[in-house]
């Protein structure tokens, strides 16, 4: 992975907030295949359950495949998936928070985003091939979840679940459903040393 300081524009899309990132801000390395991050967003509950949990958020990295010449075998999509347990205020996360895009089409402008305060130190996961979790939920998507949560503070929480949960409109949520695993096999490095 690589990342760095860059300007985002972070946008209330009607479904989540959404924070563009400009092409080279960040990206990363799997196999012989190079993923550029385009955007980063968040869904309430979480979209994904460890050991039976679900966590109140899961904020999602988006990658698109890079086409080079060479460029190895993978999908077009790689999705980083961030677990998010209530605990200390995420100082980065508050850039965009301090002025919360909260009806469909409100942006904000953040001038430096340090994009690696989205993870945690940690980087053992869970994968699988998967699909897109929006509308027309496409497969071909690699999916990475993270095992060690990220924090964001209680308030943090709650700014976005007061928009995106329990609402006419999100009764339930922003999340889709956790869905079967049907054929697909879960890999995982979690507790190897």
């Amino acid at each position: 992975m690589r990342y760095g300081k860059t300007p985002l524009t972070a946008t209330n899309n009607g479904h989540t907030v959404q924070a563009d990132v400009p092409e080279g801000a960040g990206e990363l390395r799997v196999g012989g295949s190079t993923y550029r991050l385009a955007q980063f967003h968040w869904h309430t509950p979480s979209e994904h359950w460890i050991d039976g949990e679900r966590y109140p958020m899961e904020i999602h990295l988006v990658y698109e495949r890079v086409h080079d010449r060479v460029a190895g075998p993978g999908p077009e999509l790689l999705v980083i998936g961030a677990l998010v347990v209530p605990g200390r205020a995420n100082p980065e996360i508050e850039k965009i928070w301090r002025s919360f895009p909260a009806r469909p089409g409100d942006t904000v402008k953040v001038a430096d985003f340090d994009l690696a305060k989205l993870l945690p130190a940690d980087l053992h996961s869970y994968r699988y091939p998967g699909s897109l979790t929006t509308p027309k939920c496409d497969e071909g998507v690699q999916w990475v979840v993270l095992a060690e949560p990220v924090e964001m503070s209680p308030a943090q929480i709650e700014k976005f679940r007061s928009v995106f949960f329990g609402t006419e409109r999100y009764p339930a949520g922003n999340a889709r459903p956790v869905q079967p695993l049907e054929h697909r096999t879960v890999l995982t490095d979690v507790g190897a040393p």
